[in-house]
């Protein structure tokens, strides 16, 4: 409109012409519509410009693939626009939702390390009545070494486990995928754990004697964390002074299923009850 005007009385001050003829009224509103679309396609690429400076700048930390979310010269869909900044902010919440449970997982472990390390004091202990003159006694040497070595194991396990944080800070956890006797693999985690539950009185058992190895297809040391964290929670959430036993079992007759609870229905009740109070969390 503002163009129609603006030729329409340049025409008459320059030609002395009726600015409301129809030829000058053609050409008005030709060069209106021309100028029209040019200040549009000019202003919505300053606009895709400015939006494509801000967003970049928003997600700067984000992949080359979500960095560039449309061409400048491109003429966006607002729809469009709005469907991929949602998918961003998906999956930003993804990495904030990974980020607090590892951060979680974290403190938790640090929180335990000073229980986890008194293993350390045990095997001083039996390495210091050894070398005290109880290693030339045949009836207690090779109950104290086989002890101290438990502790040993013990503390690996410990390091294995500030490995597996590193891990998952860095997203590099590979598998390592073997066959082994799960039955075997459990009852080392008993004797680990042995001095743990006995101050809580606590006994570990399988519900009966397993004369058969059960041998399953999966990662050991993932499979040892697994074991040993529903051991610890059975220990910390069972009743004292008694015993805990365990039912161990393979699904469908296959190596990479099996299945190992506790036959305390209270104590599943009460693990289920803190799993489901940190998942809420």
């Amino acid at each position: 409109m503002i163009v129609v005007i603006a030729v329409s009385l340049s025409s008459y001050l320059l030609f002395n012409q009726d600015p409301f003829s129809p030829n000058i009224l053609t050409l008005s509103i030709g060069l209106g519509v021309i100028f029209s679309f040019a200040l549009y396609f000019w202003l919505n690429r300053q606009i895709n410009k400015l939006l494509d400076a801000h967003l970049k700048e928003l997600f700067k930390d984000f992949s080359a693939e979500n960095e560039v979310l449309y061409q400048a010269n491109e003429v966006i869909d607002l729809k469009e626009l709005e469907k991929r900044v949602k998918e961003i902010v998906s999956k930003r919440k993804l990495e904030i939702t990974t980020l607090k449970s590892q951060d979680a997982f974290r403190k938790e472990f640090l929180g335990n390390v000073a229980h986890e390390l008194k293993p350390l004091f045990t095997v001083q202990g039996y390495l210091s009545t050894l070398s005290d003159g109880a290693l030339y006694d045949e009836k207690v040497n090779k109950k104290y070494i086989t002890r101290a070595s438990k502790g040993v194991n013990r503390l690996l396990y410990i390091v294995k486990d500030l490995d597996l944080l590193t891990q998952l800070e860095t997203q590099n956890q590979a598998l390592v995928i073997s066959n082994f006797d799960i039955v075997e693999h459990v009852r080392n985690i008993f004797e680990l754990l042995e001095i743990r539950a006995a101050k809580a009185n606590i006994s570990l058992e399988f519900d009966k004697d397993y004369l058969f190895p059960i041998e399953v297809h999966a990662d050991e040391e993932r499979i040892q964390q697994v074991v040993t964290n529903l051991i610890v929670n059975s220990i910390k959430y069972g009743k004292k002074k008694g015993q805990q036993k365990f039912v161990l079992k393979t699904l469908m007759n296959t190596q990479s299923q099996f299945i190992l609870q506790t036959m305390a229905r209270e104590l599943q009740k009460s693990i289920c009850h803190v799993c489901s109070s940190v998942l809420s969390s």
